[in-house]
Parts: C-alpha cells; structure tokens; sequence
C-alpha cells in the first residue's frame, strides 16, 4: 500500500443470544438491538455529533468541548473517570481474549496488563520498552 493509504479499521460487532441481538457499527450508521420482547430500536438514530438530551452522539468535537467547558466551569462530567477506566478495561479485556481465544477476568490483573503491552508492541512491530541506564 502506498503510504498516503487511508489508515482506517472498520468494526462491527453482533451479539446474538437466545433472547435476541445487538448489532453495533462504529459509523453510527447501524446501531440497533432486536428482542423477542421488546422488537427492533435504534437506540441511537441521530446524526453525529447531535445533542441528545445531556449527552452527544456521534463525533467526539462536542463532547471534548463539553468535558473542557465542565473542568473550566467546575461541573460535573457526563462519564466519571471510573466509568471511563472501566470501559476501556472491558474493551482491552476483549482484545486479549481474542489475541488468546480465553475468557479474560475482571478488572484486569498486572499480569494481563504486562500481556496488553505486549500485545501492542507487537501489533506496531516494537519490542517492549525498557529502562535504560546508564554505563557506570
């Protein structure tokens, strides 16, 4: 590939279960949960960036202005920062769980997370880092 190649990954993930199924896109385009219960919903059928009673949906521009504008002001957050370390422990958790085809518990222990970085350093082709010292 020539390196003006867009560098771009598309994910879509399905969740199926006996009661039904969650389909999720990262385009925002096709979000949708399907129950026996409760039928189709689109739980976000907006457009990105679009305010959505106190939250946005879609580009992340008018969520980092809202989170700079709740520092500044002193309000509070829509996410806390413990709701945010949880998501991307789940996320991290599912990555290395495909990366080892094995159930990841959590929250994520040292030995998973020394796994994670070298999970990492060996999709960017790096190996892990280490300390140097100086020679005496």
């Amino acid at each position: 590939m020539p390196p003006s190649y867009p560098n771009y990954c598309a994910t879509w993930i399905e969740i199926t279960g006996t009661e039904g199924s969650l389909f999720l896109d990262d385009t925002q385009h096709d979000n949708w949960l399907n129950t026996v219960h409760g039928g189709t919903q689109f739980p976000m059928s907006t457009m990105p960036g679009e305010q959505v009673d106190h939250v946005f949906a879609g580009q992340m521009g008018p969520e980092t202005i809202h989170f700079l504008e709740c520092c500044i002001l002193d309000r509070p957050v829509m996410v806390t920062p413990e709701s945010a370390r949880m998501a991307m422990e789940t996320y991290t958790a599912a990555d290395l769980s495909a990366e080892y085809n094995a159930p990841i518990d959590l929250p994520l222990s040292n030995q998973n997370l020394a796994a994670v970085q070298d999970m990492y350093s060996k999709l960017k082709g790096v190996s892990r880092c280490r300390i140097l010292r100086p020679i005496g």
